[in-house]
């Protein structure tokens, strides 16, 4: 993959839906390491976007409207702390759509916001790699554990 850093905002949007797009295609084939792969590269373009004066994420607006759901779902997604309602508008209708594993997603990401326990609330910095999600997620149960002994349990 090239290095994000170096791109143009307006290419790491279409690289942002490309790599929606791979990812619907994995998702159709069942292809697990495929997405993770796809999943990975999606993050390093959000936190690039993210990263830039203004929050470029901004960019993914546009393609809230884009023809395939999975670029819909991640753009909704991605972009939720800073547009809320638009991205919501989103969610719902790819949940209404029924189209699967889409709709079940958006779905989940709707009942966790109406919870208040989803990570879109609080708009948490995503780490790209799989080793940093793992040491994150590692940090964070430690975290859980120190303030509940009761989740070591679990």
């Amino acid at each position: 993959m090239k290095k994000v850093a170096g791109m143009t905002t307006d290419a790491l949007v279409e690289l942002f839906a490309e790599i929606g797009i791979a990812e619907s295609e994995a998702m159709d084939f069942s292809e697990t390491a495929r997405f993770n792969r796809l999943f990975d590269k999606e993050m390093a373009v959000v936190n690039e976007l993210r990263s830039r004066p203004g929050d470029q994420r901004r960019s993914l607006f546009g393609l809230y409207g884009h023809s395939n759901m999975q670029v819909r779902l991640n753009a909704a997604q991605s972009t939720y702390a800073l547009n809320p309602v638009a991205a919501r508008a989103v969610l719902e209708e790819i949940a209404a759509s029924r189209r699967m594993p889409q709709a079940a997603n958006a779905r989940l990401s709707l009942d966790r916001i109406a919870e208040g326990t989803s990570a879109l609330l609080d708009d948490p910095w995503i780490p790209a790699t799989r080793k940093e999600r793992l040491e994150l997620h590692r940090a964070r149960m430690v975290e859980a554990a120190q303030s509940d002994p009761t989740q070591m349990s679990r």
